[in-house]
């Protein structure tokens, strides 16, 4: 098997994430007059269970990335933390982003809140879904 560089394996392992977060920055560009108008669309408050799940799952993509990668020591052991911090920065310049440079867009402190929830959510969900795997790694008896 060859032997590939360090931070091809943290790339790698980030990359799932990565493409995440660039979708994001994608429907968060999109012009609010080319978004079709559904039935679903109408629901009252939608932007914000959209921006929930959309930063749920970053904040999981980025948590399985960190935690999977062998290159950065602190990375793998703050997983959550780094992915949490990183999530609600890119949240938060999602709004700006949204409010001072796209047309018919609007950043709103809401769904910023929705991003931050989405994001917190994501990562205690893989923290729990991975929790047994963690403490086996890190030879922790459950009590």
């Amino acid at each position: 098997m060859p032997k590939f560089h360090k931070g091809f394996n943290l790339l790698r392992h980030l990359l799932p994430a990565i493409i995440w977060g660039v979708g994001i920055f994608i429907v968060i560009s999109i012009p609010g007059i080319s978004i079709p108008k559904t039935k679903l669309l109408n629901i009252e408050n939608i932007d914000k269970i959209i921006h929930f799940i959309l930063f749920f799952g970053f904040s999981l993509l980025m948590c399985m990335g960190f935690f999977k990668q062998n290159v950065v020591r602190l990375l793998r052991e703050y997983y959550i933390a780094y992915a949490i911090a990183l999530s609600i920065i890119y949240g938060g310049l999602t709004e700006v982003f949204q409010a001072l440079w796209f047309d018919s867009r609007s950043g709103n402190i809401w769904d910023f809140f929705a991003n931050a929830g989405g994001t917190i959510s994501g990562a205690l969900f893989f923290y729990v879904l991975f929790k047994k795997r963690l403490l086996k790694n890190h030879n922790i008896a459950e009590k």
